[in-house]
């Protein structure tokens, strides 16, 4: 009974489940504070101490886990984004 695409927006209540939707919250936004220490080098024009390497891995982060954030804490595929 289960469809990838089609499943309705579920809410849950759940104890446990909310506390590892904060985990996840709270873990998201700590790579949005890490993101930070690049835009202060841009700020203090410290280009030589930004790489390719460490724009690439801060920007993927974020998009990453906004996906996880977007699909894991209800246990489905967010069907909204294609709509």
């Amino acid at each position: 009974g289960y469809n990838f695409f089609c499943q309705p927006l579920v809410v849950s209540t759940d104890k446990n489940e909310m506390r590892v939707t904060n985990a996840l919250w709270y873990y998201y936004f700590s790579k949005a504070i890490e993101f930070m220490d690049t835009i202060f080098m841009v700020l203090r024009k410290r280009n030589n101490q930004i790489t390719f390497l460490h724009v690439f891995h801060h920007s993927t982060m974020l998009i990453i886990w906004w996906i996880v954030m977007t699909w894991i804490p209800v246990g489905e595929f967010h069907a909204s984004l294609f709509v």
